[in-house]
């Protein structure tokens, strides 16, 4: 995958997405080229109708299609709570939003639930 994404000289990160509207014809000439080798194109654009609409006309993604976001799988509640129920206090754990921790216990609405 490669995105395409403005920079100018002396720039730690970018300041704006990438004006297709003036570039289009370079920008549709990289997109083109690099799909001939079989690279999915995503390009940074300002969120902006005319930008984004022009930057699929010229054949790339930029992300804010809802349909090219992945989706999360289908989770059983019921499945977490046992598989929580299952871990030592202690216990390390990654969550796929939080990142690694420890895991603490669990909490009831009656207070903590304790082993």
């Amino acid at each position: 995958m490669c995105t395409l994404v403005p920079e100018g000289a002396g720039e730690l990160t970018t300041q704006g997405g990438l004006d297709i509207i003036t570039n289009e014809d370079a920008v549709r000439c990289a997109v083109t080229r690099l799909k001939e080798h079989g690279i999915v194109v995503s390009i940074f654009v300002d969120p902006d109708v005319v930008q984004v609409g022009r930057a699929k006309a010229v054949g790339g993604g930029t992300g804010l299609d809802p349909q090219a976001r992945r989706r999360r799988p289908e989770r059983d509640p019921a499945s977490i709570i046992r598989n929580l129920a299952d871990l030592e206090v202690g216990a390390p754990v990654v969550h796929e939003e939080h990142g690694v921790g420890r895991f603490l216990g669990l909490v009831g609405r009656q207070g903590r639930v304790s082993r």
